[in-house]
């Protein structure tokens, strides 16, 4: 491979936006390349393109973006005519150019764009995945581990919209990794209750999970696991994210996937109410009742609400009867204090 450096060989000119080509995705590392990033843009309106982009002139005349696409797009929605364009030299190996590209974006891809981008490399550059996996997995922060590359590849399988969601709210590989599982239908179904709710990464996975295990234990699908009425009503309601509707879906997905959690949470509630630790004093059991341990969460905002939560806590303790709260987890009456 020839030694000539990148920029060697260059000319930093200024060109009107409509005369660079952005069709060509050869060049493409991020994904998608139009999608607009809102801070990039403020900045570009604020100062212009203060990073040239990198074009390269092909054999029938049209200057190919190379790197820049996202300033493109910033300065054409900045309404700005011209950017500054440095001019890569045709001599430079394609390979090189690519190479030079993907060091660029160090440590700035999701997983989705780290996969698309490995099988880029496979199908344009002629990589394998050793050199993958040793090369540029550890370039994008993704250790070196070819299990992580059998995983990215995995996301191949994500339907188009999805994999565009996952790309721009980085979804994190396990997660999107559950979702590409998931038959197409299944997939489009997960977004749609995704983009409602907006869930985090932890009950994404949540929510992916629980959606497969049930698929899987009743042969159902994922379309049909989400008409439940349940979830369909919290979808409805163009507050419910807001109001705890997130959290809603996932303990409805629960109580499907493990039926016996129905009604131990009803048995909960009517405990919780004869201990007077209802209202504003919240007592949660375990993850899926497994455990012994119970969490307490109270607000107060004077040292009186404090003392009343205090005295309700310790009204239950003494009242002889909270130990029917630890038999409810399967496990040994606690001390039952005094009547």
């Amino acid at each position: 491979m020839s030694e000539q450096r990148i920029l060697e060989g260059t000319e930093l000119t200024i060109m009107e936006i409509g005369g660079l080509e952005v069709a060509d995705r050869t060049w493409a590392v991020s994904w998608p390349g139009e999608r607009l990033d809102k801070a990039l843009e403020a900045s570009v309106r604020q100062l212009g393109v203060v990073r040239p982009l990198w074009a390269l002139e092909s054999d029938e005349g049209a200057v190919l973006v190379v790197d820049g696409f996202r300033r493109l797009a910033a300065a054409g929605a900045a309404g700005i005519d011209s950017v500054p364009v440095v001019l890569l030299d045709k001599k430079i190996p394609a390979d090189k150019i690519f190479l030079a590209r993907c060091f660029d974006i160090a440590g700035r891809l999701s997983p989705v764009e780290a996969s698309r981008l490995a099988d880029k490399l496979r199908r344009k550059f002629g990589a394998d995945d050793d050199e993958l996996a040793k090369n540029f997995l550890p370039l994008w922060g993704m250790g070196s581990s070819a299990s992580v590359l059998k995983k990215l590849r995995e996301l191949e399988r994500l339907g188009e919209p999805v994999a565009r969601w996952c790309a721009e709210n980085k979804t994190g590989l396990r997660e999107a990794g559950l979702w590409a599982r998931l038959p197409r239908q299944g997939q489009r179904a997960m977004l749609e209750l995704v983009r409602a709710f907006k869930p985090g990464g932890n009950l994404l996975r949540g929510y992916l999970e629980l959606a497969g295990e049930i698929s899987l234990r009743e042969n159902a699908d994922i379309e049909e696991i989400f008409s439940d009425a349940r979830i369909r009503k919290l979808m409805l309601d163009p507050h419910g994210a807001a109001s705890g509707g997130r959290e809603s879906v996932h303990r409805v997905l629960l109580e499907r996937r493990y039926p016996a959690l129905s009604e131990l949470r009803a048995r909960l509630t009517k405990l919780k109410g004869g201990l007077g630790l209802d209202g504003p004093l919240g007592v949660e059991p375990p993850r899926l009742f497994e455990g012994e341990r119970y969490t307490a969460r109270f607000e107060f905002g004077s040292a009186e609400e404090l003392e009343q939560v205090a005295l309700k806590l310790l009204g239950a303790a003494r009242s002889g009867r909270v130990g029917a709260l630890f038999t409810l987890l399967g496990a040994p009456a606690k001390s039952e204090g005094k009547e």
